[in-house]
């Protein structure tokens, strides 16, 4: 699908199509008339610019529909992004209106890509939905949860939104959809396409766990 259309209409004065792209670029041109069509009548020009401000758990269209982990910055640099998982998306690739992929890894026990996202995209680390006991928005910490059995965790996805459970491995090892993966960490909080990628943290200090990786089709822990 290609998402990078603001508007659209015929000047019939220069009898020509005029299409106006958000992100407007060589790049984006050449995409367009590889993914929709290359014709002589159509012109193209800048368009209004998207912006997006994109949480925790949040929808982002990718590869498919998968989710937002978490608000980061590039170890190496200053550029600024999120995480979400790996098989939602292409080594280098860019996808209009959120970012480009950066990093990327998805075997052994990692399954994360890392987007810098474009100058559109506003970034939080709010958990939105989920309040804290003085009925205030959560914040993720950046501490890192200690993953240990029998902890109890929560997450945020796109399609089942806010879920709890606990951690019941730290050694998970198996295929999922034919990658070979090691020393994950399994859970018994409910899960479903499209939550891929989205923010897994401590229930109850929202410290930083991991992203979801992948759950029994058509939803489970």
């Amino acid at each position: 699908n290609y998402g990078n259309i603001s508007e659209f209409y015929i000047d019939e004065i220069n009898n020509t199509v005029v299409v106006k792209l958000s992100n407007y670029s060589k790049e984006e041109i050449n995409k367009f008339k590889n993914q929709i069509v290359n014709s002589p009548i159509i012109t193209f020009s800048q368009g209004e610019k998207i912006s997006s401000y994109l949480l925790p758990g949040y929808a982002v269209s990718l590869d498919g529909l998968c989710s937002m982990g978490y608000r980061a910055k590039y170890a190496f640099g200053s550029s600024v992004g999120f995480v979400t998982a790996g098989h939602c998306a292409t080594s280098g690739q860019s996808y209009s209106n959120i970012g480009t992929v950066s990093s990327w890894k998805n075997s052994g026990n990692m399954d994360a890509a890392f987007l810098v996202t474009n100058s559109n995209v506003s970034l939080s680390n709010s958990l939105y939905g989920v309040t804290t006991e003085f009925g205030n928005t959560a914040t993720l910490s950046t501490n890192i949860l200690d993953a240990t059995a029998g902890a109890r965790i929560s997450k945020l996805g796109a399609l089942s939104g806010y879920t709890t459970g606990y951690i019941t491995s730290t050694n998970w090892n198996g295929n999922i959809a034919g990658v070979a993966h090691t020393g994950l960490v399994n859970t018994s909080v409910y899960a479903q396409e499209g939550d891929s990628g989205g923010i897994v943290f401590g229930s109850s200090n929202y410290y930083t766990a991991g992203i979801v990786n992948g759950g029994p089709i058509g939803g489970g822990n």
